[in-house]
């Protein structure tokens, strides 16, 4: 249903007014997965820009998000109790 839905909403915008001419769509993707992959590793992206970009993820109908958290011991994610995992990171980092 959600698929459908989606469909329905980039023919709606591509729509002029309320109208739509009647159809029959036949939707399936071409390959088991689609996807794509996000490096928060290396690349640093805000929670808005995350959720901005599973939106248009699912506007195109991806169904896969590859998230990239740490890089060797380059862990970025805070956890409250679990702070060498992020002291470690920025240990490494002022001695280069």
């Amino acid at each position: 249903m959600f698929y459908a839905v989606q469909s329905l909403r980039s023919i709606v915008d591509g729509a002029s007014g309320a109208n739509i001419r009647a159809m029959t769509v036949h939707d399936a993707p071409r390959y088991r997965w689609r996807g794509m992959h996000l490096d928060v590793a290396r690349n640093f992206r805000t929670l808005d820009d995350v959720k901005r970009l599973l939106n248009v993820n699912a506007m195109y109908k991806m169904n896969v998000l590859h998230l990239h958290l740490t890089d060797d011991e380059g862990w970025r994610l805070e956890i409250d109790g679990l702070q060498e995992l992020t002291e470690v990171c920025i240990d490494k980092q002022k001695k280069n």
